[in-house]
């Protein structure tokens, strides 16, 4: 290990006293140095793979003196065995994860306003997932299936809220990342089966009704079979992100926005094209705006099994949802997997694109009106714009 005066990654209001630049080369070297850094610390790690056990950053930082572990190179520096980030005010920069085996998951992100830039992850198994705490960011970064051919491997989150029921992390900042060449469900295969869930905002089930407040935007996801952008609680805002196309061109299903559980979740902007079934929607009330499928695919208003006017445990209907200015064919009343209640109160603002009523009786009310909400122009991303490599 060697020491030199600290050049922080990101800009500081003011220089912390005594901090360093701590230069690593090996497993051994970065673990005696995360286990002291201090506020406005830099770990600089060389080129190379780091194997050992799971890494953990617990130091504390602050907000105008961060600490900075980084790769020398950008993604020259490899850990395959992840990374657990729980203290507060951490910068985790510009890693190689690879891992074809899959490290379960590749990176945990806990703690408080800590982050992950510019890196690029690749593991058949899960990927990130944010445990309880507040703040983390998750910026230009790629994750990347390393045998995108195999679609009979087993279900993977690529990133998601942690699913048990007493953890939960709060205003979590995902963005600009690319997602892609994740494998298809296999044909005839049926849907609870090699399931998939890409991007996921907040936890199941017992936080659907909790403002988790994530905000998930500029993102691409490419390619990417089964895999979806879906709401499981509330309080979440989905603007500007883009699905591209899926692995197989028959797969049985195929990535979409997916608005599955949870209130007051808004989608701004969101760009669905050459896909299956563009964008799913459950849940309510949820808004809709400026939204766009183009080649492909319809959007669904489901219809639900729930008997009360709030949503309950189980599969939830959709209630009082509004699309403002969208662009996108649309079948309201869908029937899926036994649901036998209404969509209710379905509001379409300036509408463009055919509605379909579904002859199923489960359409409830559909009401056609002036704009209420402000308009936006959606947004097709494309590679150069997300990942390590973008120009932010």
């Amino acid at each position: 290990m060697s020491f030199a005066a600290a050049a922080p990654l990101l800009p500081a209001t003011g220089a912390a006293a005594n901090a360093r630049r701590v230069a690593v080369a090996d497993v051994a070297e970065l673990s005696s140095a995360l286990a002291e850094v201090r506020p406005g610390d830099e770990v600089v790690l060389a080129d190379g793979e780091y194997h050992g056990d799971r890494l953990v950053v617990a130091g504390h930082g602050t907000a105008q003196n961060p600490i900075v572990v980084r790769a020398a190179n950008l993604l020259g520096a490899n850990i395959p065995n992840g990374v657990r980030l729980s203290g507060r005010y951490i910068v985790w920069h510009g890693f190689d994860m690879t891992n074809v085996e899959g490290a379960q998951p590749m990176i945990e992100l806990g703690g408080s306003h800590n982050q992950v830039r510019r890196c690029r992850l690749r593991a058949r198994g899960d990927l990130v997932v944010f445990l309880s705490g507040t703040a983390g960011k998750f910026l230009y970064n790629e994750l990347v299936n390393p045998t995108p051919n195999d679609h009979f491997q087993p279900s993977t989150h690529l990133l998601r809220g942690w699913f048990n029921a007493h953890t939960m992390h709060y205003d979590a900042e995902i963005g600009y990342n690319h997602i892609h060449d994740f494998p298809s469900k296999p044909p005839n295969v049926p849907y609870h089966e090699y399931r998939r869930v890409g991007l996921a905002a907040g936890s199941l089930y017992r936080y659907m009704f909790e403002n988790v407040n994530w905000h998930i935007h500029h993102n691409l996801m490419e390619n990417c079979g089964s895999h979806r952008m879906v709401a499981y609680s509330s309080g979440n805002r989905f603007e500007f992100n883009t699905i591209i196309g899926r692995s197989v061109a028959d797969s049985a299903a195929s990535s979409d926005f997916n608005q599955r559980l949870g209130r007051d979740n808004i989608w701004r902007g969101n760009w669905a094209e050459g896909t299956k079934s563009g964008f799913s929607i459950h849940g309510g009330p949820n808004k809709f705006i400026g939204c766009r499928i183009v080649d492909g695919g319809n959007a669904n208003v489901f219809a639900g099994t729930q008997e009360h006017d709030a949503l309950g445990e189980g599969q939830p209907r959709a209630h009082e949802v509004k699309l403002t200015a969208c662009e996108m064919p649309l079948i309201v009343g869908r029937q899926w997997s036994g649901h036998t209640l209404p969509a209710r109160n379905t509001r379409l603002e300036n509408h463009v694109g055919e509605v379909h009523l579904d002859d199923s009786g489960q359409i409830g009310t559909v009401l056609t009106a002036e704009m209420t909400e402000v308009p936006v122009t959606p947004l097709r991303l494309t590679r150069d714009m997300v990942g390590p490599f973008a120009r932010s």
